[in-house]
């Protein structure tokens, strides 16, 4: 025989559910009233089958509370509890779990009027709904209030503890695609500006003079890239330079003179030093 309430929730949501199964306790239902997987002592007697047990717990329960959070809609098994529930007219209590929101309830639930569980109003109206229907009276509500101060002040806490599913929702999937196409449009849009502008560099590079352009072109660089493109100049001008005009300009930063000694051919230094004295590379001193 089925019990009175069935609950059906993702596995990964465990932490949510113990905290829930408590609050509910206040209200006159135990533990003998309710199925849950997932908790210890609510769950499927050792030695039995899970996938049957399930089956039978499913056939007959007076009411079945739905969990509705981002890890039941990624979990076939719980969609199967969902569509049995709906299938044999079962009275459903669907609670929503932020971050899901009405937009992604969908399938057998369109339509219905979902609770959402960090919602104290709408959560405590939803449990009366049940108590009465399960036949149980009233609600004291002094202790339930209490009891659902405490609960809600450690759901955030426990909402950022619940693992993240491997999968999107319909509606994430929708907004990635929104944001994708979004994106293309403006990396064209950005691509159009960028050819222009690149056209009219090369106009004024025809039509004024090439340094002035070089200049305002630079000015625009970052310091980085700037200090990139003096790297590239130096390289340049020291690759075209002779030996000894490098090795002056090396002894020059460290405030030194040529030596002699440190050649190791004398004839070939004293050479290339009078031709970068005749190119005025050296001033011969």
């Amino acid at each position: 025989m089925s019990k009175r309430i069935f609950i059906s929730h993702a596995a990964a949501d465990v932490m949510l559910v113990d905290a829930f199964v408590d609050l509910l306790k206040i209200v006159k239902i135990g533990d003998d009233d309710i199925f849950c997987s997932s908790l210890e002592g609510l769950s499927i007697p050792s030695g039995k089958n899970f996938v049957e047990f399930i089956k039978s717990e499913i056939q007959e329960p007076d009411a079945v509370i739905v969990l509705l959070s981002k890890n039941y809609f990624t979990r076939p098994f719980c969609l199967s509890e969902l569509g049995a529930a709906w299938v044999l007219s079962h009275r459903i209590f669907p609670i929503l779990i932020p971050p899901l929101s009405e937009s992604d309830i969908k399938d057998v639930l369109t339509g219905v009027w979902v609770k959402k569980i960090n919602d104290p109003e709408a959560l405590t109206s939803m449990v009366q709904e049940l108590v009465r229907h399960l036949g149980l009276g009233e609600i004291n509500i002094v202790r339930w209030n209490r009891k659902l101060k405490a609960f809600n002040s450690n759901l955030e806490d426990t909402l950022k503890k619940l693992p993240v599913p491997d999968s999107f929702t319909e509606v994430e999937v929708k907004r990635l695609r929104k944001f994708e196409i979004d994106s293309m449009e403006l990396f064209t849009e950005y691509e159009g500006k960028i050819a222009k502008l690149e056209k009219k560099v090369e106009a004024l590079e025809l039509l004024k003079d090439r340094q002035e352009v070089l200049d305002v072109e630079n000015s625009f660089l970052s310091d980085y890239d700037q200090f990139e493109n003096e790297i590239l100049d130096l390289i340049s001008v020291l690759s075209n330079n002779q030996n000894i005009v490098n090795y002056a300009l090396f002894k020059s930063l460290y405030g030194e003179g040529l030596s002699l000694r440190n050649a190791t051919d004398h004839q070939y230094f004293v050479s290339e030093a009078k031709n970068a004295v005749e190119m005025k590379y050296l001033i011969e001193n």
